[in-house]
């Protein structure tokens, strides 16, 4: 009888041991505002408290008015908004993490030394049920809109690619997903609903609500934040021109030459700034839309 209790013993330590996706821990709570439950993956529940390790393939779920920012084992950051629901599907740093998102707002804030690969390469997948983004920076939003099915993304230091999950693209490789998807520079935002087929052309956010967003990285308004804001510098060198060419001090370069490349720069930036005019303006063309530069957006539910 004794050996027998051991044997279930041993079998019930080896169970514990598979749930909550083997016990992993891969980030712990560094801040907890309001109220905030995680749920592991054996359905134990476990109330948010600074301190607490999260392990992987769990879900932190947040009520209203309260946040809960993880730090993980590669000192990444993540800040879960109010009323959010986020399960942290795989974490590692041998590999690229998956984070599902499956209502709410998230902002993360990735280490540059995580994961050292090509920088075409993501280090992380944050992804809902209508999209996917590949982490190949550093600062950014995300959110999803279990109503409407609606994802936004917006970009405020390094790069992200951001597409749309179908049920046609849904068992692909979330990087091939990702590789096919738009590309966002910092400043931009792209937004991803039921009714289209690929996500926005990524526009320009009213530097005013960015701004916003940038020092409020808890998404609750009355949470002073101490985040610095940044300039986000536009680089004017033509496409295939070096910064030296367009930087000519007439040393480096003999006269003569320095007119034609004048020349051939003037040509080149009036063409960048017509189609920079154009496209600043946003259009609609089959299945590509592009939402006016400086608009203000609703992120919660993806309106522009």
């Amino acid at each position: 009888m004794k050996k027998l209790s051991f044997v279930l013993s041993i079998l019930l330590v080896i169970l514990i041991a598979f749930a909550g996706g083997d016990g992993k821990k891969v980030a712990i709570i560094k801040l907890k505002k309001g109220t905030a439950t995680i749920i592991a993956s054996d359905g134990t529940k476990t109330k948010a408290a600074k301190g607490l390790w999260v392990t992987q393939g769990s879900v932190i779920k947040t009520e209203a008015r309260s946040f809960v920012k993880l730090s993980f084992i590669d000192k990444s950051t993540m800040n879960i908004g109010p009323k959010s629901e986020m399960k942290i599907e795989k974490f590692s740093k041998d590999e690229p993490g998956v984070i599902n998102v499956i209502s709410g707002k998230i902002r993360s804030k990735v280490t540059k030394d995580y994961l050292k690969l090509d920088k075409d390469k993501s280090k992380l997948f944050v992804k809902s049920k209508s999209a996917v983004m590949g982490i190949r920076g550093t600062d950014f939003a995300f959110t999803m809109n279990k109503k409407t099915g609606a994802s936004t993304a917006v970009l405020f230091e390094g790069s992200v690619v951001f597409n749309r999950i179908t049920d046609n693209n849904r068992k692909l490789d979330l990087e091939k997903i990702v590789n096919r998807g738009r590309r966002i520079k910092p400043g931009q935002f792209s937004v991803v609903r039921r009714n289209m087929k690929n996500p926005t052309i990524p526009a320009k956010m009213s530097s005013r609500q960015i701004k916003k967003l940038e020092k409020n990285e808890n998404f609750v308004s009355n949470i002073k934040s101490s985040s610095k804001l940044r300039t986000i510098a536009r680089s004017i060198v033509p496409p295939g021109l070096s910064g030296d060419l367009v930087s000519n001090d007439g040393k480096s370069l003999e006269q003569g030459i320095s007119k034609v490349v004048k020349v051939k720069v003037n040509r080149a930036k009036k063409v960048l700034d017509e189609k920079a005019k154009i496209e600043s303006k946003g259009f609609a063309n089959g299945d590509s839309i592009k939402p006016v530069d400086g608009a203000i957006v609703h992120i919660e539910s993806g309106t522009v």
